[in-house]
């Protein structure tokens, strides 16, 4: 379809139309221009400063690193793919620090603020099994943490494990977070059969605006866990291995003790689910033992659900050899 002789003009029209209306808002921010909220309303966020000079000359650099790896990749990007996913990987975490080196505050501050992160006042305060026995005394005084689970402090009383720094702790937030990258490109890459595709797929994962705002917040490590779990269930669509049905419910569980909100991807799953169906990719130990539950209620619902006599009975029944020959998975139930 991307060959059609309407379909790529239409992609790369709309490719620089959204660049386009990209670099109208960029500037318009750059300039305080783009107002957030309502004059007329006097409800309006202020700008905290205006844009240093040097500001743009770093974004220029890091497009520069950015679009240079990309060019020299791209040609390698079928080859040796994990050893480019690593150098993408790493180059990422150093433009990545580029560009967040620009906020008004420094990483370790975001870190420490009880506004931002009051979960780092928690792990201060109690030790992992107060807070597993006594959760609701120990969020009491943090207004951020109480609402949210306990698995973001288990996740940061795992990082302390390594640094109680939190400098430190902060740039490991990020790691963690840019490891979904190696998740998105499996992910596409098992989705669609195409590693180019997936190496892009990385790249827009590193560099995604919200991802890099939320920097050096827990909440830039949900997508893990949720790509986690996508690319399990792909794994089990594809093998039926009860090892990855398995792992698929820890990460699962894992992910609702970390973050409900991302169960909304329940969506994506059930699309993937849907697609598997639809296209046969479905492994065949799955086809045949959702196949037989399928025709079943298929044959009750077009015999009018026959009576037990019909059944047992020589007569045509959802078992005959007619309703066999309908539906050929299905198997018939020992007698």
């Amino acid at each position: 379809m991307l060959d059609s002789p309407v379909s790529r003009p239409l992609l790369w029209g709309a490719l620089v139309l959204g660049a386009l209306l990209s670099g109208i808002v960029c500037w318009q921010i750059a300039t305080q221009s783009f107002v957030v909220g309502s004059v007329e309303g006097r409800w309006v966020y202020s700008y905290l400063r205006s844009l240093p000079d040097h500001t743009l000359a770093i974004a220029a650099l890091a497009c520069a690193v950015v679009s240079a790896l990309l060019y020299v990749g791209s040609a390698t990007a079928t080859r040796r793919e994990w050893r480019l996913v690593l150098v993408w990987m790493a180059v990422a975490l150093v433009v990545q620090a580029m560009l967040c080196s620009q906020a008004p505050f420094s990483f370790e501050r975001i870190f420490t603020s009880d506004g931002a992160n009051s979960f780092y006042w928690v792990t201060q305060h109690y030790d992992a099994t107060t807070v597993l026995s006594d959760f609701d005394r120990a969020r009491a005084r943090p207004l951020h943490a109480q609402s949210n689970m306990p698995g973001k402090l288990m996740f940061l009383y795992a990082l302390r494990g390594l640094s109680t720094q939190p400098a430190v702790l902060a740039w490991l937030v990020v790691l963690v977070s840019n490891l979904g990258g190696a998740l998105m490109y499996v992910f596409v890459r098992d989705l669609l059969g195409d590693r180019r595709i997936a190496l892009y797929s990385l790249i827009l994962y590193l560099f995604l605006p919200a991802k890099l705002f939320f920097f050096p917040l827990l909440n830039a490590v949900t997508p893990v866990a949720v790509l986690a779990c996508a690319c399990l269930l792909l794994r089990w669509l594809a093998t039926a291995r009860s090892i990855y049905a398995a792992l698929l419910g820890v990460g699962l569980y894992a992910l609702v003790l970390y973050d409900p909100l991302a169960l909304v991807m329940g969506l994506l799953f059930v699309a993937l689910i849907a697609r598997a169906l639809w296209e046969g990719t479905l492994s065949r130990p799955l086809r045949l033992r959702l196949a037989p539950a399928v025709t079943n209620e298929a044959g009750d619902a077009g015999a009018g659900a026959p009576s037990r006599r019909h059944r047992c009975g020589g007569r045509p029944g959802r078992h005959s050899p007619d309703a066999r020959a309908a539906y050929p998975l299905a198997r018939p139930s020992p007698r």
